[in-house]
């Protein structure tokens, strides 16, 4: 079985993240969408309230039921030897993106050399897309609906509503 991992805080997941994952899905017979429970970002969801909002997106995109989601700490190298991958996957939006995965890439070589990472370029109309943005127009109460999956815009909706503007 050939299995990816598509590595990521999913805070929350966006359209690019749900395109990246459609085009892992033609390359592997297992997707392990592995979201990141710490790290340097500070989530706005908590783990549980991230994998939910996943599970919900990917219904339509798997009906094979192909996709795994699960929360990980850690090195990514220990997770992907772990669930038995033979590769990562991570979407790139612009040239910062390149720059920054790239570097991930071969630092995670240098640690574990029998896994390699693909970096899926997205595409031109989801590039500007991130969950930094999202958080930020809806910080300034602004719509931000075309960009996420229609379960993760009603689940972020609830989620900040209760939340004042800043």
């Amino acid at each position: 079985m050939y299995r990816l991992v598509y590595p990521g805080s999913f805070d929350p997941p966006t359209l690019g993240h749900l395109d990246i994952m459609a085009r892992a899905l033609r390359l592997c017979d297992e997707l392990r969408v592995a979201v990141l429970t710490s790290g340097s970002k500070q989530a706005r969801f908590s783990l549980d309230q991230r994998i939910d909002m996943l599970k919900l997106a990917v219904e339509d995109l798997d009906s094979a039921g192909r996709i795994v989601i699960e929360g990980f700490s850690g090195l990514l190298v220990d997770y992907v030897q772990a669930c038995g991958a033979q590769a990562v996957v991570r979407g790139v939006r612009n040239t910062q993106d390149f720059y920054y995965e790239n570097n991930m890439a071969e630092i995670n070589r240098h640690l574990s050399a029998q896994h390699e990472t693909i970096l899926l370029s997205a595409k031109p109309e989801l590039a500007f897309i991130s969950s930094t943005f999202i958080k930020e127009l809806d910080r300034l109460g602004q719509d931000y609906q075309a960009w996420l999956p229609v379960s993760s815009y009603s689940y972020t909706k609830e989620a900040f509503q209760h939340r004042p503007v800043v």
